[in-house]
């Protein structure tokens, strides 16, 4: 596993500094600007932070968002707890994994093999171009990753006729967790807490 990881780099590994660059470039928790200014993302990781030293999501914290991006935020504090290096560094995985996917994608659709990795450079770029995700650290931004995941299995079924359970799990699962990051979730809890203060005052 570790000897096909080290050649997948050394095959890409202009690619990959093209990412980091682009990273380095365009995200704004890059160790080149001062540091996100979105409310979202710093309460966020002032959350995994929280969790982090001991308190208990959705009991002693809350934000509105949903419990996976509580586990992103905490893996980002693992990195560090101090700044916004974590987020740089998850961001920048992420942006790789996208590429990945994608690339695994044009060549299951047998795009030329000599352009598959520089095809597949177009989604990483939009992200990192889009006003949507100007400041970083949306669950769109991670769902993303899971997206086109879901999109290459979809693909090989088509094209197989046959269902890997393992993929399908997942498939299902981040289907439904990513509507719990964004859409549900939080809003949710919100309208529920709201409730139980209007029945206790």
């Amino acid at each position: 596993m570790l000897v096909g990881i080290k050649n997948r780099i050394k095959n890409n590994w202009v690619v990959l500094v093209i990412l980091l660059l682009g990273s380095f470039l365009f995200i704004s928790a890059s160790p080149l600007y001062k540091g996100n200014p979105w409310v979202d993302t710093n309460a966020m990781l002032a959350i995994g932070q929280a969790w982090l030293d001991g308190r208990v999501p959705f009991r002693d914290i809350f934000e509105q968002r949903g419990p996976v991006l509580y586990v992103y935020y905490l893996v980002m504090n693992l990195f560090s707890t101090k700044g916004y290096i974590g987020l740089f560094i998850i961001e920048t995985l992420n942006l790789i994994g996208i590429w990945y996917w994608e690339k695994k994608t044009l060549q299951l659709l047998q795009v030329p093999s000599k352009l598959q990795k520089w095809l597949a450079l177009i989604l990483p770029f939009f992200l990192l171009s889009s006003f949507s995700f100007e400041n970083g650290g949306s669950p769109e931004e991670f769902a993303f990753f899971w997206i086109l995941w879901s999109f290459y299995y979809t693909v090989t079924f088509f094209k197989n006729r046959k269902i890997k359970k393992l993929p399908s799990i997942f498939n299902r699962f981040w289907s439904s967790t990513g509507f719990l990051d964004e859409i549900f979730f939080g809003r949710c809890l919100v309208y529920f807490y709201l409730g139980v203060f209007a029945h206790n005052s």
